[in-house]
């Protein structure tokens, strides 16, 4: 699908940044699908996880920086928030560090020249070590993927956005849980000016032409 963006702009120190890859969102034996199959259908996300392999495969080849982005809950906290009041699974399990369900799945097993930053909230900015390693990268464009784009990915890439960073949003490299959440929140990205997006075969031939 061909968006129109309201601007656009060079690849300059990019970073790709990765969005909550993990078994407990994607898989069909993670704690979401597990307790709401409805609700939290991964059908899609399994479709577009071989075009996000191909993608990040590509920039490595370029030795573009990859970011991976974990959301992790906290046993001590776990009773705390609005977010676990709405997912009463998540204080019995799920999301923990050092589990199979808060690892990244096994397709896009990081690499050890790969980053992590560990999260507790929708945003990778919010009380997380990502601005460090975004400095210490020189990092100026952010492509992101991963999951959900109307959660975690929007609100990461809005809050990169308030730093001053380019945001990409790579269409076909992001999902949601719901079609029409997707769309939506690729929709907010164009036209509330928060970045531009392009489908990842745009995206790799401009980067050929630019790096």
């Amino acid at each position: 699908m061909k968006w129109e963006n309201i601007y656009e702009f060079s690849f300059s120190h990019p970073v790709v940044m990765v969005i909550d890859m993990q078994n407990d969102f994607c898989h069909q034996g993670g704690v979401y699908y597990r307790n709401n199959p409805q609700t939290f259908n991964v059908s899609g996300i399994k479709k577009m996880i071989p075009t996000l392999v191909h993608f990040i495969g590509q920039l490595r080849r370029k030795k573009i920086p990859v970011v991976f982005c974990k959301y992790l809950l906290d046993d001590q906290a776990r009773d705390a928030g609005i977010y676990l009041r709405a997912r009463p699974f998540l204080r019995k399990e799920g999301l923990r560090k050092n589990t199979w369900g808060g690892d990244i799945i096994d397709e896009l097993e990081p690499l050890k020249n790969d980053f992590i930053v560990e999260k507790s909230r929708y945003s990778a900015f919010y009380n997380t070590n990502l601005e460090v390693v975004l400095r210490s990268l020189k990092a100026e464009t952010l492509f992101f993927t991963g999951i959900a784009t109307n959660l975690c990915v929007e609100s990461s890439l809005r809050d990169a956005f308030f730093r001053d960073y380019q945001c990409v949003l790579v269409e076909d490299c992001c999902k949601a849980w719901n079609e029409e959440y997707h769309l939506a929140a690729v929709r907010n990205v164009i036209h509330g000016l928060f970045g531009m997006v392009v489908a990842s075969s745009d995206l790799l031939a401009s980067i050929a032409q630019e790096l």
